[in-house]
């Protein structure tokens, strides 16, 4: 009688491939979010001296020059048939780009952050009326605690706005917008390199228009620091476009919230940031909110943000 058991080698192969999936795709989405956080890290640093918009200009280029890179050796095929769709989504993400790296600044790499990756909130709102999408009771309870936490964190003022935390806040609502398109392309079946390309192409180009009257040319540290922040931005992009090959939509879209973790821990221990106790207490549920509502929506294959 023949063992059901299976040789050794077998099984050490499937413990290779387990770990090969969990290191292509959890551990890369955590790492690129951990990337995603150095690079605001940079981009605040840079903004010292050079404005956010001409930080903002970096970045993009440097997405839009290795993407043609690619495409030039036909690893890329940038043909697609939904060029409307497209330039509507490279515009709403790349002028929410643009106000996040404003915010951040202007403002704490905390808050700008939390409050840009709040998307989800908006996502999901948008694509009850774009998608026809309905609302369960459990989503509807999530978004309604990640509102309660963005009350806690920018704590409203008639008397006074505190505009970093303004252009956080529409930062995360137009990257809502744009994320809510993205799944409209993904039902397409649009590549995510076309959607990566967009973004940077028309974010370059409202960068560079909002730069253009307050450009500074930086010496050699700046423009290191310009160096690493589009390298990492580049680098977040391409592990988080290859983590979702190998983790479900709605893991990779509750990985990809620990950005805000990330960027809350280095901007408290690297930037000296504070927060008070009601903006502690929102930033929780903000975080919480969203991660919960990524989980219920299954997140966004295709995101191609920050």
């Amino acid at each position: 009688m023949k063992s059901l058991r299976k040789p050794k080698s077998a099984y050490f192969k499937g413990v290779i491939e387990l770990a090969s999936s969990i290191v292509k795709g959890p551990l890369q989405m955590i790492a690129s979010s951990l990337f995603f956080a150095l690079m605001a890290y940079y981009a605040k640093l840079a903004s010292a001296q050079i404005p956010g918009a001409e930080v903002t200009f970096i970045r993009f280029a440097l997405g839009v020059v290795a993407v043609l890179f690619l495409a030039a050796f036909g690893f890329v095929d940038l043909r697609t048939r939904h060029k409307g769709l497209l330039v509507m989504r490279g515009t709403f993400g790349g002028v929410a780009v643009l106000l996040y790296f404003l915010a951040l600044a202007g403002g704490s790499m905390t808050n700008s952050t939390i409050l840009n990756n709040s998307y989800p909130i908006f996502s999901t709102v948008m694509a009850v009326f774009t998608l026809q999408e309905g609302i369960s009771w459990a989503t509807g309870l999530s978004l309604l605690v990640a509102w309660i936490g963005v009350g806690f964190l920018i704590h409203p003022n008639f008397h006074h706005l505190y505009w970093p935390d303004l252009m956080g806040l529409i930062s995360g609502i137009l990257s809502g917008v744009a994320v809510a398109m993205v799944r409209e392309l993904r039902i397409k079946n649009e590549s995510a390199w076309n959607v990566f390309f967009y973004l940077s192409l028309f974010g370059c180009i409202f960068s560079l228009l909002v730069a253009l009257p307050v450009w500074v040319w930086p010496d050699w540290h700046y423009s290191l620091l310009l160096l690493i922040t589009g390298i990492l931005a580049l680098a977040a992009q391409l592990m988080m476009t290859s983590a979702y090959k190998y983790c479900s939509t709605a893991l990779g879209g509750v990985l990809s919230m620990t950005t805000m973790v990330f960027t809350a821990v280095l901007g408290i221990c690297l930037v000296g940031e504070r927060l008070t106790l009601g903006e502690s207490v929102g930033a929780f549920l903000i975080i919480f909110g969203s991660i919960w509502v990524a989980w219920l929506t299954g997140g966004s294959k295709l995101k191609a943000t920050e």
